[in-house]
């Protein structure tokens, strides 16, 4: 594999991007770049601009679980797609799609795939993954030579493999102590990311409330991933993510607490 050292991961995927588009599709005349639903902007927004020089971008459905199938990519690919574009794991919801099913059927049809791995964090083995081009916080592999200039290179925190199992014995433990709403619990999901919902409670209210407290969390893109998988928009708007990578267990158990009490003074607002 190549590498290219760059500067961040949002340069990293619209250098690819751009590259493939005035190198690749506009000479061979496969102009469709295609993108799970829900995807993150540093792949959606490079495309989308792209489409003013004759790319054509295409967000593909998710199931229940959030995951991007096998038989929907096979549904939608035609003979002018070029490029599937995707998030190996989603770093709101900590979902992970199917890539080597991903990959056996872009194989099948001669589309190339790119793999972003920044949210990993090096909880999944990215070594040979058989893609044609990987991205991250800080550069690309790319199986053929790219005509990118180089920049200086900041790389993502990596977590060590002993972290991995903490972080997922804590979330683990969260997820059983809390009486709220689950996301994904069946799908296969990054060790140390969680997003739940407290149904009737607005995702704002309950980060304002918690944030008072000390407690971070994070809504961002949340509910429109959720409403991509089906969810409904009354429970996308009440969901959080909490990342659990670099949490003892004395803070979640603080944490638990916070939202027992906090959960308990809210009670008289919820629908």
């Amino acid at each position: 594999m190549n590498f290219i050292s760059l500067s961040s991961r949002a340069e990293a995927n619209f250098q690819l991007l751009f590259t493939l588009a005035v190198d690749d599709a506009r000479e061979t005349g496969r102009t469709h770049f295609f993108y799970p639903a829900g995807e993150d902007p540093t792949i959606v927004y490079p495309i989308q601009r792209l489409e003013k020089i004759g790319i054509r971008g295409r967000p593909l459905s998710l199931n229940s679980q959030g995951q991007l199938t096998r038989k929907t990519l096979q549904e939608t690919l035609s003979p002018r797609t070029a490029l599937l574009s995707l998030s190996w794991a989603n770093e709101w919801t900590g979902v992970i799609h199917p890539l080597h099913d991903l990959i056996e059927v872009c194989r099948e049809n001669q589309v190339k795939i790119h793999v972003d791995v920044t949210a990993c964090k090096g909880s999944l083995d990215c070594t040979d993954l058989g893609v044609d081009y990987v991205t991250f916080d800080g550069g690309i592999l790319s199986r053929t030579p790219l005509p990118i200039m180089t920049t200086s290179s900041a790389a993502t925190k990596i977590l060590a493999p002993e972290a991995h199992f903490e972080a997922a014995r804590l979330r683990a433990f969260f997820e059983e102590s809390i009486p709220a709403h689950i996301f994904f619990r069946e799908a296969e999901r990054l060790p140390h990311i969680s997003a739940i919902a407290y149904p009737g409670v607005h995702h704002e209210l309950l980060a304002f409330h918690l944030q008072r407290l000390g407690v971070h969390a994070s809504a961002g893109r949340l509910a429109a991933l959720l409403q991509a998988s089906g969810v409904s928009p009354e429970l996308a708007y009440s969901a959080l993510t909490f990342d659990f990578s670099q949490k003892s267990e004395e803070e979640v158990l603080r944490l638990i607490d916070i939202l027992r009490t906090t959960m308990k003074k809210m009670e008289p607002l919820i629908l």
